[in-house]
């Protein structure tokens, strides 16, 4: 009887640990950004929030295929597809050009937790015409 019950908690606590989505969080100063991803069977799906802190919020959801990064880039490489549904509801996820093409993320482990590097474009503001890469730092959420 013993055996039995640890077995079902076993189980129980392996298909948690299994299913458990990672979840980041990134600030500017406009827009609050939630990201949720979770791996299933190689391939990564998963969602990305963007409210203007607490309003006017867009959900893109996504999936991702795991790809090599180029050479001096530290972690693992994401390469991120948004749903084309979601970005003509809602526009781009950046508010940037070029932003809701084909991305590549990166997920590098730290003492801290992994964290989330999405290489966004952003606009140079003493210019109007001008732009520049930038990353987007999410932490991670517990």
């Amino acid at each position: 009887m013993a055996l039995r019950a640890f077995f079902a908690l076993f189980v129980l606590a392996l298909g948690t640990a299994v299913a458990a989505p990672q979840r980041f969080e990134a600030s500017t100063l406009k827009f609050l950004y939630h990201v949720s991803l979770e791996e299933k069977k190689g391939a990564v799906i998963g969602t990305l929030e963007r409210s203007e802190y607490g309003v006017n919020r867009a959900k893109y959801r996504f999936t991702g295929q795991w790809t090599p990064l180029p050479a001096g880039d530290k972690g693992r490489g994401l390469l991120v597809t948004y749903l084309p549904k979601d970005l003509k509801k809602y526009g781009d996820p950046y508010s940037f050009p070029t932003a809701g093409k084909d991305l590549i993320w990166r997920l590098v482990p730290t003492k801290d937790g992994t964290r989330l590097y999405v290489r966004t474009t952003s606009r140079i503001y003493s210019s109007p015409t001008k732009w520049k890469v930038t990353e987007l730092v999410f932490e991670p959420q517990d």
